[in-house]
C-alpha cells in the first residue's frame, strides 16, 4: 500500500493485521466539505505494538511522496495540475494506549483557481484493537476537533472490548 515503504516494510499493510476487521463508509459533513473514514482491526498486542513503532518512525517526507504518487491518476485527468502534498506529524491527545497522527495539506491548481484540502491520518491502538481514521476537509480543521474525533473513536474501541 501507500505506506509500506515509509514504514520500513515492503509487505506491511496497515489495514490488514490478520484479525477481524471492520470499515466504515465515508461519513460526510452536512455541507459536503469534510468526510471521515475509519477502519478497526483486532490484532495481537505484539503485532499492534510493532505496527505503532513503524508508524511513529515513518518519515513525513516519505509519506508526502507516497501520497503524491497516489494522487498521480487524479493529475492525469487534467482537472488538476501542480498537485502538492505536505505531511507533518502532529500531537493528538487521546485516551488510547498509543496515538500517532499526521496532518496532510494537499494543494492543486484547477482551471477555476487554486484549491486546498487537508487530511488528518490517525492511528489509534487500545488493547487488542487498532483503528485507522482518515478525516478529509476542504476547510481547515482545529486541532481540538481532531482530538475530539480521536476521543470518539477511543470510546467506541473501549466499548467494543
Amino acid at each position: 500500500g501507500v505506506y509500506a515503504y515509509c514504514f520500513d516494510s515492503p509487505t506491511l499493510d496497515v489495514l490488514d493485521l490478520g484479525g477481524a476487521r471492520a470499515t466504515s463508509s465515508d461519513f460526510y459533513s452536512p455541507d459536503d466539505t469534510a468526510s471521515v473514514w475509519q477502519s478497526v482491526t483486532v490484532a495481537e498486542t505484539e503485532l499492534s505494538r510493532d505496527l505503532f513503532r513503524r508508524v511513529s518512525e515513518a518519515d513525513a517526507e516519505c509519506l508526502s511522496d507516497a501520497y503524491l504518487e497516489l494522487l498521480e491518476p487524479v493529475a492525469e485527468t487534467g482537472q488538476f495540475s501542480d498537485i502538492g502534498v505536505d505531511v507533518t506529524p502532529m500531537e493528538v491527545n487521546s485516551g488510547a494506549d498509543e496515538t500517532v497522527a499526521y496532518r496532510m495539506a494537499i494543494t492543486a491548481s484547477t482551471p477555476e483557481g487554486d484549491s486546498r484540502a487537508e487530511a488528518y491520518l490517525l492511528f489509534l491502538r487500545n488493547d487488542g484493537l487498532v483503528s485507522y481514521v482518515q478525516l478529509v476537509s476542504e476547510l481547515p480543521v482545529l486541532a481540538v476537533d481532531v482530538e475530539l474525533l480521536a476521543d470518539v473513536v477511543v470510546g467506541r474501541m473501549e466499548r467494543a472490548l
